[in-house]
């Protein structure tokens, strides 16, 4: 019999835990009748109020957040704006797929009380690949090896859906990359790779990756690749290849505004040069592939004049 009596407090000390962690907050305080009334709805544990003080102590001397200030609260962790900025964080993020970035959100609001409600739930969907966690898993792991990859390809269409490439007889198209590293770029994960059968790197994105799988075959040292040692500085490389596309690295001359210096810093680095300095403009030496330079200067065109450019060649200057 006493020890079904202990049974009985320790679940009466747990049920009023967690009512208190799930009805309550610092804007929501609750009084004991209330918590006696959930208690028997939630557990069916009748109890008076001698028994939930009693409770509400054990809970104190134990070190849990339980709080008295005009009626009784759990002071969560974290409030709902630290949550909404983690929410909104998560939810304007596209290099994490909405799939996951939803169930991410859910765990994150069982974290507080259930008056709480992430602000920014209407967010527009937009087209994610469900295997997209699964596929770095495999691909980290992959490198980790020294292993090869191999992988279905594609890319999304009208319907939202990712369609993969076929080769030209229909067939299912697959493709063998020894992976070096993953990157976030533009709010996107590609992995940086040589293809089999080339001697270039090539970038793809991981959320248009399917199929993924981990051969046995060891992947192509990085020295044997055209530009390989690029690799070795991620910084550098990454400013030379902005919007992540490969292809040999061009030296350009931009004549800009002068209130363009920050924008120049951000998408090409601290290294880029600046010369011939005036109140109104200067002179910007940047380092980057050419299909990232077209993609800029669409953007930034009209307060800069593209000078000069020139292909980088082994021996020149790093």
């Amino acid at each position: 019999m006493a020890g079904s009596i202990s049974e009985t407090k320790k679940m009466l000390v747990l049920s009023v835990l967690q009512v208190l962690e799930k009805y309550s907050d610092e804007e929501h305080r609750m009084h004991q009748p209330e918590i006696i009334r959930l208690i028997e709805e939630t557990t069916g544990l009748t109890s008076e109020r001698g028994s939930i003080r009693r409770c509400l102590t054990t809970l104190q001397e134990a070190g849990y957040p339980v709080v008295f200030d005009h009626g009784w609260y759990y002071r969560h962790t974290f409030s709902d704006a630290e949550l909404n900025l983690i929410t909104d964080s998560l939810l304007y993020n596209p290099a994490v797929p909405m799939s996951v970035r939803q169930d991410l959100i859910a765990k994150i609001s069982d974290m507080s009380s259930d008056y709480y409600v992430p602000q920014a739930l209407q967010a527009l969907q937009k087209p994610y690949n469900p295997e997209f966690l699964q596929t770095l898993d495999i691909v980290h792991d992959a490198m980790r090896r020294h292993r090869q990859i191999r992988f279905q390809y594609g890319n999304f269409d009208v319907d939202k859906k990712l369609h993969m490439k076929c080769n030209r007889d229909g067939t299912e198209r697959f493709l063998t990359v020894s992976p070096y590293r993953v990157v976030q770029s533009g709010g996107r994960h590609y992995l940086i790779a040589n293809t089999e059968g080339y001697d270039t790197l090539s970038h793809y994105r991981l959320d248009r990756m399917q199929s993924v799988e981990r051969l046995q075959t060891r992947m192509r040292p990085l020295r044997e690749v055209e530009d390989g040692n690029s690799l070795l500085s991620m910084p550098r490389y990454l400013a030379q290849h902005p919007h992540m596309f490969s292809g040999p690295v061009f030296t350009y001359q931009l004549r800009c505004k002068r209130f363009m210096a920050g924008d120049i810093l951000d998408w090409f680095g601290t290294d880029t040069v600046f010369r011939h300095v005036t109140e109104d403009s200067f002179l910007a030496v940047v380092r980057v592939d050419a299909q990232s330079m077209k993609y800029w200067l669409r953007q930034y065109g009209e307060h800069v004049e593209l000078v000069e450019g020139k292909e980088e060649t082994s021996n020149e200057e790093s």
